[in-house]
């Protein structure tokens, strides 16, 4: 008889969390995202588009640059590619969730080869969500604010039409009434 080799227990898939309260205050700046990937013309081009649409961009090439930088700053979320030079997206995301201080912070990891397999490892390992390459711009975007809305940052469309909005009201000519009670015509 030959002895089984042990084997770990798979990781429990997370558990549904409601986004962390923080003050709201935070939620009147452009939120940050740190995007790491080894690819250099492919992480500045992310950069640049995250910054267009209305985000702070911070960037690493490896996952120890990424450790580093998270312990470092504040970042609302993270874009990270699976294949990294140093240690994978996936362990990347484990140590992150690990840390308390960490453990809420939204991660979205993108894979060159994603099926029900990897997608599912992903978020066992910890991840928001996981995307698949090559990135379409608009849909990454587009999920982003949606996890960043959750967490109570106002997407530039519509902080611009909010502000909008309020300036238009403030500034009428026509004053509010004061009553529900109208005088009467004479």
């Amino acid at each position: 008889a030959t002895a089984a080799a042990a084997v770990p227990d798979p990781t429990p898939v997370a558990a549904f969390r409601p986004p962390p309260t923080t003050p709201s205050a935070t939620r009147h700046r452009a939120p940050v995202v740190l995007i790491v990937q080894d690819d250099s013309a492919e992480r500045q081009r992310l950069a640049q588009y995250v910054a267009r649409f209305g985000c702070g961009a911070l960037e690493a090439q490896r996952g120890q640059e990424a450790l580093e930088i998270l312990f470092r700053n504040s970042v609302d979320l993270v874009l990270m590619d699976v294949k990294l030079s140093d240690m994978d997206g996936f362990d990347v995301t484990r140590i992150l969730k690990s840390q308390p201080s960490l453990e809420a912070l939204p991660i979205v990891l993108m894979s060159d080869r994603l099926d029900r397999n990897r997608f599912a490892f992903g978020i066992q390992s910890g991840a928001t969500d996981v995307i698949g390459k090559p990135i379409v711009l608009e849909s990454m975007v587009t999920r982003m604010w949606d996890i960043l809305a959750h967490r109570g940052f106002i997407p530039p469309a519509w902080s611009e039409l909010l502000t909008t909005s309020l300036r238009d009201a403030l500034s009428s000519e026509t004053p509010a009434p004061t009553s529900a009670v109208r005088p009467r015509p004479s």
